[in-house]
């Protein structure tokens, strides 16, 4: 088991996220530039706003 950070929640580095916690691996992702995706992401359900798709419950924050 690895720790992954991923810098960037957009598209690409949201989806990254998945096949990472697929491979069980301990993966925090983190947005720079935005804090609603960080609000979003802080709350139970982890809702991505801008790609409208729920993430893994996994996925630190």
């Amino acid at each position: 088991m690895k720790n992954i950070l991923v810098i960037g929640g957009g598209a690409m580095g949201s989806a990254f996220t998945i096949p990472s916690l697929e491979n069980k691996n301990n993966v925090t992702i983190t947005e720079p530039y935005s804090k609603r995706f960080i609000k979003d992401l802080s709350s139970k359900k982890k809702f991505h706003s801008a790609l409208k798709i729920k993430l893994p419950k996994k996925i630190k924050i």
